[in-house]
């Protein structure tokens, strides 16, 4: 491309079309990819033919977020991995966080040649982008096991010992959320926002305006909300209308 004074198909690189990027010290990494067998060149630029890598992330050459390795640029994923796509790939700090929707892993690039397992948490995944965020303070996701906060030291559910995840619930609690009742699935999209000023972090249960109650009938309910206070460390819940 003319921004690197590259050609964007030379030997050893592909025309990838992708899901998901993040981009960490210098290079993007996309998950979730497609490209044309063995690299695209001009001869077979109207080829329609792709192959698919829906659980792979790779790497681009450093500086030139256009060009993607073919021999090189491939990020091993740990053993335990399961064969879930991967859903959204962040960044934070030297971390890279691989989202996918039975497993949630998270690498330490702080040595780039050699990055280190982290964070390697089974049947943890995410269905929706919107149910993980990178903020100031780390990487969090919410999923119906809990809601998850990495700092870049620990990893930390932040509904441990806090929130009840039986359905019996809360026994003093005066909301209609008595128990952690978070689920994602085509008519359930939990989403989250992040408030820097407040230091809070906000969980729309179900982003979606209409809530299906069965399949005849649409019903539009407002969704409840919960709110976790960093500084206090308690959660409040509320309704967004």
């Amino acid at each position: 491309s003319a921004l690197n004074s590259s050609q964007p198909f030379e030997r050893g690189d592909f025309f990838a079309q992708y899901k998901t990027i993040a981009l960490l010290k210098g290079k993007a990494y996309i998950g979730n990819f497609s490209i044309r067998p063995n690299g695209l060149t001009n001869k077979d630029a109207g080829s329609k033919s792709f192959e698919y890598y829906s659980n792979a992330v790779i790497q681009s050459e450093e500086g030139c977020y256009d060009k993607f390795p073919f021999e090189s640029g491939w990020v091993f994923m740990p053993s335990e991995s399961d064969d879930s796509p991967i859903v959204k790939l962040e960044s934070f700090k030297d971390f890279l966080v691989i989202h996918k929707v039975n497993s949630t892993h998270i690498l330490n690039f702080k040595k780039e040649d050699d990055p280190e397992l982290a964070v390697n948490l089974k049947a943890n995944g995410i269905k929706w982008k919107c149910q993980s965020i990178t903020t100031s303070i780390g990487a969090m996701w919410v999923n119906q096991y809990g809601c998850f906060h990495f700092d870049g030291e620990a990893l930390r559910d932040l509904t441990d010992k806090k929130i009840s995840k039986n359905s019996l619930g809360w026994p003093q609690n005066d909301t209609s959320m008595f128990y952690w009742d978070i689920k994602a699935s085509d008519k359930n999209i939990p989403s989250l926002a992040f408030d820097d000023v407040n230091n809070q972090l906000l969980i729309v249960n179900n982003s979606r305006l209409t809530e299906y109650r069965d399949l005849s009938t649409d019903i539009q309910e407002d969704s409840p909300i919960w709110i976790y206070d960093f500084g206090a460390q308690s959660w409040t819940s509320d309704i967004c209308s």
